[in-house]
């Protein structure tokens, strides 16, 4: 499957996600296989005065391990339509 891009529509809060980098898990343990998309923080909405030029779209997200937060390109959508 494909990583989804910032713009596509399909990567939005309620989806399942597949995290490709780390889950809420302890660092070097299992990584989860699924996680839920809790929230999400547009790309332009960070302020970050000290990394001018880097702002991505980031997310919240929800696993067996708690709550974790991932930047758009650690992250794909599970398709579920099939």
């Amino acid at each position: 499957m494909a990583r989804k891009s910032d713009g596509d529509s399909e990567m939005k809060v309620g989806k399942l996600a597949r995290p490709l980098v780390h889950c809420a898990g302890p660092p070097g343990g299992p990584k989860c296989k699924t996680a839920l998309i809790i929230k999400e923080y547009t790309q332009g909405s960070a302020e970050n005065a000290w990394e001018p030029g880097y702002d991505v779209t980031e997310y919240d997200l929800i696993c067996t391990c708690g709550e974790f937060g991932s930047l758009c390109h650690d992250v794909e959508v599970i398709d579920e339509d099939r």
